[in-house]
């Protein structure tokens, strides 16, 4: 057998006899060890060393390539034998008693509530009887909540509630039912339970409570109805329950207790409301009241939870966010800051509208204020590092700059204009910002205005003169901010979908405009073939594929449209002007080819690679 003659090979057959005369050694010296009693500590082997590298291990092929192998991703039937965190949920509420204790407060309101009905039906016992076994009852959950909430945590609560809507229902069927009290201490009445409902959430630590206290008094004076009730007191009163709510939530961060309150609220607000916009409208008073209700929602429901955001993010300790069981954390229901900045200046904007007669370039000019001080608190939450907080104000600086924009031009091509300057500003500030919300909101005004532009280049009413009208110069404006927006994107493939959305604009702008001329065609065709060769050309300078591809898919559009639509509407001297136009244009692009034509170093490198290969 040959000896190798690789010399790498040799090498590693050396440093292998090295290694093998070094372990004999280290084996016998072991031996000897033990042979005399030395400890086995004290036989450790020192660590090899070697005057020759040691080579690198050998791996089998099949080896190498099941660590190269990416892991395998579950198989659906797996992914499906998985526990869901819901499931596991249900499962764990089953097996406790939690399921047990609600349906039984549940059947026990309804009985109470069937007990009052039936004993007025039938005439048992009488109506003082009846709601002092309510109160007795109400008393009884009470207390029984109070001495078990610290060892049976789920219980307590349970009963807490259950005693809290048994008060409620117990004071509804003594003033509708039996009359037993005026409306003024049936209301003072649902006023201290409600008011018993915060105490007891912020003692016990639960936001249920809360809540159950919010809906009872947001609902007492629809519970209580009379009607000599009036909008500024029912306002003023919404108004001190939602008050409670929020400092509740400002105290102990519970953000179901702000999205129960912010419901509710609004839809007290609502009331009067359809009632003017079905009805007749309300007085002047009535109307200024339900102003300060909407004013004073969107203080407690959009700059309230931004201020607790500040306070969170600079002492957590203090102003704890407890953690949502039911929710994930950063979705709609677990960040209400940022759900409700967007939410409130809409509804606060869309229901002032109704209530007053005023023009649109007021409500237009509010619009605007109201977005710029939106937009003014953006930077102070970025400074803060908060940035989803001041994501949100942007958004909703740029929704409301819309509605108030659309309410103060009468022009739609005005509004059409200001989209797109507004779409270009955000790309700009996103572009120097690490800030996602600012660029998707980009995205969102780029696609409305690239849909606008569709619709006017497909309406071919030319206009005289062409090119140069109040329309054409719009949609160029407006095809001049696309192009500039995609030197914004970093995105290669966003960037590029701007730029041939911009292209295709150009080429419907340059047809839309010709056709209106005599033969327009025939000027439609050699802008576009204009527009091609300038790509072509631009392509081979710069050696860009898509420039280069651009350009050659645009002439054969045009070399389509010569056989198509040229040769079948214009005169035959058109024809023949253009199909020699462009052939010699053809031809002359092509006798400059190698002087335009540079492609980069790398690939002429490649290129030449495989020719310098022997064998190759």
């Amino acid at each position: 057998m040959d000896e190798p003659t690789d010399p790498g090979l040799n090498e590693r057959l050396a440093a292998l006899e090295a290694q093998v005369s070094a372990l004999r050694e280290q084996v016998e010296r072991l031996s000897r060890q033990q042979h005399d009693g030395a400890s086995a500590e004290a036989a450790a082997p020192p660590p090899l060393e070697t005057e020759a590298a040691a080579p690198p291990p050998l791996e089998d092929t099949k080896t190498k390539r099941s660590r190269q192998r990416p892991a395998r991703k579950p198989s659906k039937k797996s992914s499906k034998r998985m526990p869901r965190p819901q499931a596991a949920r249900v499962r764990k509420a089953l097996r406790s008693e939690d399921w047990i204790s609600r349906l039984g407060i549940a059947l026990l309101l309804i009985g109470l509530a069937l007990l009052f009905k039936l004993g007025i039906d039938r005439g048992w016992l009488t109506p003082v009887v009846r709601v002092g076994f309510g109160v007795v009852l109400g008393l009884f959950l009470l207390g029984v909540g109070v001495r078990l909430r610290p060892k049976r945590v789920a219980l307590g609560r349970v009963l807490l509630g259950g005693s809290i809507a048994t008060f409620y229902v117990t004071i509804f069927a003594a003033y509708q039912f039996y009359d037993l009290v005026p409306y003024l201490v049936a209301f003072g009445a649902m006023i201290l339970v409600t008011v018993l409902g915060f105490v007891l959430a912020v003692q016990q630590h639960d936001a249920v409570l809360g809540i159950i206290a919010t809906i009872g008094g947001l609902g007492t004076p629809f519970l209580l109805y009379t009607e000599e009730g009036s909008i500024p007191g029912l306002v003023l009163y919404t108004c001190l329950i939602l008050a409670g709510a929020g400092s509740i939530y400002l105290y102990r961060g519970w953000r179901v207790l702000l999205w129960t309150a912010a419901l509710g609220g609004w839809l007290v607000v609502l009331v009067p409301w359809f009632q003017w916009v079905f009805d007749d409208p309300g007085a002047f008073a009535d109307r200024m009241a339900v102003q300060a209700g909407l004013v004073f929602c969107w203080l407690a429901f959009s700059v309230m939870p931004a201020v607790r955001e500040v306070w969170h993010r600079r002492n957590p300790a203090r102003w704890p966010t407890p953690p949502l069981k039911a929710f994930k954390k950063d979705d709609l229901v677990g960040r209400p800051a940022l759900a409700l900045t967007i939410i409130a200046p809409l509804v606060t904007l869309g229901l002032s509208r109704e209530l007053w007669d005023l023009s649109d370039v007021a409500w237009g000019l509010i619009g605007i204020g109201a977005a710029v001080l939106y937009a003014m608190a953006y930077w102070p939450f970025r400074r803060l590092e908060l940035p989803r907080l001041a994501s949100a104000h942007a958004i909703a600086a740029a929704l409301v700059l819309v509605i108030g924009w659309s309410a103060l031009v009468d022009e739609p091509w005005m509004w059409y204009l200001a989209m797109a300057i507004e779409a270009a500003a955000l790309h700009v500030l996103a572009s120097r910002l690490p800030d996602r919300a600012l660029r998707f909101l980009g995205h969102v005004g780029a696609f409305i205005v690239v849909m606008v532009l569709a619709g006017r280049v497909v309406n071919l009413d030319g206009q005289i003169p062409v090119l140069v009208n109040g329309r054409a110069l719009v949609d160029l404006a407006v095809i001049a901010l696309l192009f500039g927006t995609a030197w914004t994107i970093r995105t290669k493939g966003l960037a590029l979908a701007y730029i041939l959305a911009a292209y295709v604009g150009l080429l419907g702008w340059f047809w839309r405009d010709l056709v209106a001329l005599p033969e327009g065609q025939a000027y439609v065709s050699i802008a576009w073939g204009l527009c091609a060769l300038a790509m072509l050309a631009q392509g081979w300078r710069s050696d860009v594929d898509w420039i280069r591809n651009t350009g050659a898919a645009t002439l054969l559009v045009v070399v389509v449209k010569l056989f198509l639509v040229d040769l079948a509407r214009l005169e035959a001297v058109w024809r023949i002007l253009l199909f020699l136009g462009f052939g010699g244009l053809l031809l002359l692009l092509s006798y400059f080819f190698p002087k335009l034509w540079k492609p980069n170093n790398d690939d002429e490198e490649e290129e030449a690679e495989p020719e310098a290969t022997p064998g190759g």
